[in-house]
């Protein structure tokens, strides 16, 4: 590839020059954390347990993917590098390939469901907006926000992020105040409550590919480590558990 046209730095570290600044980089992160199944996966374990153990297990899968997310921030802090060029580095050319083949074919899942909740959603908030090609514009939507860039993912995250800690907030007091208030809210119990182990599973699965593998591709934009582990811990330690 011609590297004046490579503006995302795709095959090369990112130059310090044209490392970003704190907001830019943690806006986009945290548009990466705000997804549809994350959200799915929140509600799953919410109906599973009562509302103080799921806080703990929150807070336990928030923290090991903290530790995760921080260490390949890092990483690619300091190398300027993709995730694909650091399992190059790691595993070889062969080694590279076949994990990025594992992280397409999981991915894929995740994006078509992703795509699809998002038609549902809407759909079931405007009854006159069909599912499956409102599924189909927002993968096309996040497809080109992705080929373009940091640059469109800014731009879409600056709009997307306050819609979504507006809405989310919004349907927090909104559910808090159906249950009857807080002491109700911790008062009540699920009829088939999972495990621990189980929930804490889940609130790490829910977002540990994006944790390891999308990390670098974000945080090697950033120009120090404070900013680096700052985002990290805003991302992981308040975003993901919102």
């Amino acid at each position: 590839m011609d590297e004046k046209k490579d503006v995302e730095f795709t095959q090369q570290a990112v130059p310090l020059s044209q490392r970003k600044g704190f907001l830019e980089i943690c806006v986009v992160w945290i548009g990466y954390v705000f997804v549809v199944t994350g959200m799915q996966v929140g509600g799953t374990m919410g109906i599973s347990t009562d509302f103080a153990t799921l806080l703990q297990a929150l807070a336990v899968g928030s923290v090991i993917l903290l530790i995760l997310g921080s260490f390949m921030g890092l990483i690619a802090l300091k190398t300027g590098l993709t995730f694909g060029k650091l399992c190059r580095y790691a595993f070889g050319s062969l080694g590279s390939h076949i994990i990025s083949l594992m992280i397409v074919v999981t991915l894929i899942g995740w994006f078509s469901v992703d795509a699809y909740m998002i038609g549902q959603a809407s759909h079931a908030l405007f009854s006159f907006l069909p599912i499956i090609p409102i599924a189909i514009l927002a993968g096309i939507a996040m497809t080109t926000t992705a080929l373009f860039g940091m640059s469109w993912m800014s731009k879409l995250s600056d709009i997307a992020v306050p819609l979504v800690l507006i809405f989310g907030i919004l349907s927090i007091v909104l559910s808090v105040k159906s249950t009857g208030g807080m002491d109700a809210l911790f008062a009540i119990q699920p009829k088939n409550p999972a495990s621990f182990n189980t929930l804490v599973s889940l609130a790490i699965g829910s977002f540990v590919c994006g944790a390891v593998s999308f990390t670098p591709d974000v945080l090697r934009f950033a120009k120090n480590k404070k900013q680096t582990l700052i985002i990290m811990f805003i991302a992981m330690m308040l975003a993901n558990p919102f």
